[in-house]
């Protein structure tokens, strides 16, 4: 008796782990026909702001039902680019990004989530403040992820002007005097 209730038990855990695959696998397939037919009409230069909206919430829907599952980290940028790029979420973008940092460390996302959010917190939102935080994290927590010397670069680089940025390029050129000489018209 005792056997057939452990066998018992075993086929009903069995059939409820294969329910809740297919029921991933359906979320997965609905996120993957909808994530191609926004990026379809990216390309035809029109995106359709419903879809966009509806990806947004299929991607939270999938977050919230499966929060430990591995394909979070690379959702949660995904969903943080449709947010910044194309409705205007710039804060609800970046809050995400570095969410992956604290609830994914080990993940390959980690490190491409603060560099987002630091490029968007410099770009979009204009807060260098944070994105220096960003920037400065990213650098510490992963040294060795191939982002690290861009964000060095751009931290070093923070908040500056194109023309500051252009002055800098152009003394490590040793060009200073050129640049200023054709920027300069002649007197007659």
């Amino acid at each position: 008796m005792k056997n057939k209730t452990i066998i018992y038990l075993f086929v009903l855990l069995l059939f409820a782990s294969c329910g809740k695959n297919r029921k991933r696998q359906h979320d997965l397939d609905e996120i993957s026909n909808l994530k191609k037919e926004f990026e379809q009409s990216i390309v035809a230069a029109n995106y359709d702001v419903n879809k966009a909206n509806k990806l947004v919430v299929l991607y939270d829907q999938f977050i919230e039902e499966y929060p430990k599952d591995s394909l979070i980290p690379e959702m949660m940028i995904a969903k943080a680019i449709i947010q910044a790029s194309y409705l205007g979420e710039t804060k609800n973008a970046v809050s995400d990004l570095v969410q992956i940092s604290e609830k994914f460390p080990k993940s390959p996302q980690a490190p491409q989530g603060l560099f987002l959010a630091a490029d968007f917190y410099q770009s979009k939102l204009k807060d260098f403040d944070n994105a220096r935080k960003c920037y400065q994290k990213m650098i510490e927590d992963y040294p060795k992820d191939p982002l690290t010397p861009q964000a060095k670069i751009l931290l070093q680089n923070l908040g500056k002007t194109p023309e500051e940025l252009l002055e800098i390029i152009l003394q490590k050129k040793g060009l200073e005097d050129i640049s200023h000489e054709s920027v300069t018209p002649e007197k007659k």
